[in-house]
């Protein structure tokens, strides 16, 4: 399943456009500090059809997902 995923996205950063972003935040509760880690890709294959792929990870806990987008009106 991840190289699936990982695959999908590589061929869909080499057509069209593909917006991408990283974020790292760090949330404060007294004296810990917990930093947690939140991305997203998003590419168009044709003005109809895309793929996106979102992410987020922190200590112990990780998740992410991926799928196709279509709009009806390009």
């Amino acid at each position: 399943m991840k190289l699936s995923l990982i695959f999908a996205i590589f061929c869909a950063m080499l057509n069209g456009q593909t917006t991408f972003w990283v974020e790292q935040r760090t949330r404060i509760s007294g004296s810990n500090a917990t930093p947690r880690i939140d991305g997203l890709m998003n590419s168009q294959l044709t003005p109809k059809l895309g793929v996106f792929a979102w992410f987020q990870t922190q200590n112990g806990y990780s998740q992410a997902y991926g799928g196709i987008t279509y709009s009806p009106k390009p």
